[in-house]
């Protein structure tokens, strides 16, 4: 039986990530929190922006971010 490699989430905790929409576009940061597929269907990324000061973040929808390869 063959292994199956497991398919990692782009958009989870942790990963790096671009903005591509709104006021942070072009913006780079790191995601801190991803709330996806809740019952109320609000999908919202919550990414700590380089530069930004410490412990701040800022809420995304999922088309609005691309991830940083």
């Amino acid at each position: 039986m063959a292994a199956v490699a497991a398919i990692r989430d782009p958009l989870s905790q942790g990963a790096r990530v671009r903005i591509i929409a709104g006021e942070h576009a072009g913006k780079t940061g790191t995601i801190i929190r991803a709330y996806r597929g809740r019952p109320c269907g609000l999908d919202r990324i919550y990414v700590e922006i380089d530069g930004g000061p410490v412990g701040w973040s800022v809420a995304f929808k999922v088309e609005d971010l691309e991830a940083v390869r």
